[in-house]
């Protein structure tokens, strides 16, 4: 069962992200794509909610009853997408020959890796959040960590996927980074169940638009009819990084403790800082030689 749960979850989050990309025009990618990824964190946060609500009050037979009938609303709701086709020009006869290029997108790369770092440091909220709060002695408010979590995201996201397609990537991904490593600092250091939660808005404003943004950019690198590739590209390693950090961050915990495991994945964070500096800079120059040899030949 969790093989088939894994299949088709997989397909289905990325066809669905590559429908969105298809979908949302050019100029409007940083937004639109921050929408539909803030759909899918509000499903992540509610769901789990109704799910511990519901199984207080009925059998885990009708719980799956329930779900399977969520599960047939989205089958009606998917028959209501209308895909616009894309039709490109092919220069030369299609290559049948088996290569990298049939399963990812390699110009999407560098930022799918950048995004692995980031889950890792993602999974450490994922996995241990609540685990750390019955440690420290919040659990009684450990169930409101995601709840504050999803509505600072919430109320962040418009305005920082607007500010991504004016400005560019990196006034929203910089300081989107800055703000997850202060806040999983800040976490590491709670001591009060008003920190853990002041934590958790925080983490909230940065981690919130990092996953769209490097979507966005993979999406972008990729170019017209490899949104699919890029997509896949960036969801390979991205859960690469969510299931390897759940990992290795477990055995920090076990050898140290959960301060040192937050504090560690603050300072992998500024570590991500630098390597986007680099891209955005071997970016920047890569642009500049291109656009000197089109003057050249000119």
């Amino acid at each position: 069962m969790r093989f088939i749960h894994g299949l088709s979850f997989g397909v289905l989050t990325t066809v669905a992200s590559a429908i969105a990309a298809d979908v949302v025009p050019d100029d409007r990618k940083g937004a639109g794509l921050g929408y539909f990824a803030m759909a899918t964190n509000i499903a992540m946060v509610v769901g789990p909610f109704l799910g511990l609500t519901l199984i207080q009050f009925i059998s885990f037979k009708m719980l799956f009853v329930l779900l399977s009938i969520i599960m047939l609303v989205s089958i009606i709701c998917a028959l209501q997408v209308k895909v616009p086709e894309m039709v490109l020009q092919v220069r030369e006869a299609p290559k049948r020959k088996f290569s990298i290029h049939s399963l990812i997108e390699v110009k999407a790369l560098p930022i799918a890796v950048i995004s692995l770092f980031v889950g890792v440091a993602y999974s450490s909220i994922l996995s241990y959040v609540s685990v750390y709060a019955n440690t420290n002695g919040f659990a009684h408010v450990a169930s409101y960590f995601f709840v504050v979590f999803a509505v600072v995201m919430i109320l962040a996201r418009p305005s920082l996927g607007q500010l991504f397609d004016v400005k560019g990537p990196k006034y929203v991904i910089i300081p989107c980074l800055i703000i997850f490593s202060g806040g999983l600092v800040i976490l590491g250091l709670s001591s009060s169940p008003w920190m853990f939660l002041v934590a958790a808005g925080i983490i909230g404003l940065g981690s919130g638009s990092l996953l769209p943004s490097f979507q966005t950019m993979c999406i972008q690198a990729g170019g017209p009819g490899r949104s699919g590739h890029a997509t896949a590209t960036f969801y390979i390693f991205w859960d690469i990084g969510i299931a390897t950090g759940s990992y290795l961050l477990g055995m920090i915990v076990a050898m140290f403790n959960f301060q040192v495991l937050y504090i560690v994945c603050a300072v992998l964070l500024l570590f991500v800082l630098g390597l986007f500096l680099f891209q955005q800079s071997w970016q920047q120059k890569k642009m500049s030689v291109k656009q000197q040899a089109t003057a050249q030949n000119m």
